[in-house]
């Protein structure tokens, strides 16, 4: 069986999510949430410095491919202690909060900035060529109606199986949850984690706040099941919060989106366009195959010539907090 966990966040520093760049005014450009791919990616690589003293890019693998197992992350979105600010697409186009219904640029202007950056050189003190670059990032702070200043928040929930051992070449290492966080001997996984793009500019610093193991429904439901894994329900008028892999078959409201992404090894399981590298000397070298996936925010209903015109959606959640319909 899995356990539900929700953990919120505060933002230490601002927090850049990259993606495929669009035309526009702003080079980098961020996501408005965090997919769970990312906090796979940062525990991965958390874990992975505990555990090994100079760790090797087996070692990484070995420990990612152990979270994969028995970890599964939703996204997480920014939250002001009562509204989850999850995308929507409306009739009048998208929104921010299923209840708040805040328009895309109001979300923008309270939440949302862009910075100038460069890289200098040591030698010369001046900026390196070619390198100054404009980024988007979700603030670390806003103002609050009342004209308060606040750290921002994200929150999210995620999934870990019951009496989980991480694997390890040095053994197994237990995974137990307490009132103040995850733990793996004594290391709190995720009380302090660094995630997203422009590290080396200080951004992605965030720190846990909250945790709250059990049943907690802020618009969906979900079940566990020991054969498929945490299977997600969600209701024909709600939204779903995580990228869906597309299927025709479904009439929808919303956006699809082409995912892809680079990292450092192919899994087994996944489509991938790669040449045989070793491992240390190309990092990023593995292409995922590109697929379209329903976006979040979107709002999927069977059509009325097939078996899936029901109330309900289910799909199964995948390691990387993506979904596939049941």
């Amino acid at each position: 069986m899995w356990k539900r966990v929700e953990l919120i966040f505060e933002l230490e520093s601002p927090l850049h999510i990259g993606y495929l760049p669009f035309v526009g005014s702003v080079i980098a450009p961020t996501r408005y949430y965090i997919p769970g791919k990312n906090f796979w990616g940062a525990i991965t690589q958390k874990i992975t410095k505990y555990i090994f003293d100079e760790p090797e890019s087996d070692n990484y693998k070995q420990i990612g491919q152990s979270i994969k197992k028995n970890f599964r992350f939703s996204y997480f979105y920014v939250y002001d202690g009562q509204n989850i600010y999850f995308p929507c697409y409306g009739e009048e186009g998208l929104y921010y909060g299923i209840e708040a219904k805040i328009k895309e640029q109001d979300f923008e202007y309270k939440y949302v900035g862009s910075r100038v950056l460069t890289a200098i050189n040591n030698n010369t003190g001046s900026a390196e060529d070619e390198t100054l670059h404009e980024v988007e990032f979700i603030h670390d702070k806003y103002i609050d109606v009342e004209e308060n200043i606040n750290k921002t928040r994200i929150i999210g929930t995620i999934w870990i199986k019951e009496l989980v051992n991480i694997d390890t070449s040095q053994g197994k290492k237990k995974i137990s949850i307490k009132d103040d966080g995850i733990y793996i001997d004594n290391l709190n996984i995720f009380k302090k984690l660094t995630i997203g793009g422009e590290r080396n500019y200080g951004f992605g610093r965030i720190e846990l706040v909250s945790i709250s193991v059990g049943e907690k429904d802020y618009t969906l439901k979900d079940e566990t099941n020991d054969d498929q894994g945490v299977v997600i329900i969600v209701k024909n008028d709600f939204p779903i919060i995580n990228h869906i892999v597309y299927e025709n078959q479904l009439d929808f409201r919303g956006d699809i989106e082409l995912l892809s992404g680079r990292q450092y090894y192919r899994n087994d399981d996944t489509k991938s366009v790669y040449r045989v590298k070793r491992r240390y000397e190309k990092p990023g070298e593995y292409i995922v195959f590109p697929e379209y996936y329903f976006a979040p925010g979107t709002t999927l209903w069977g059509s009325k010539e097939n078996s899936r015109n029901t109330k309900e959606k289910k799909f199964i959640l995948q390691w990387d907090g993506t979904g596939v319909y049941l």
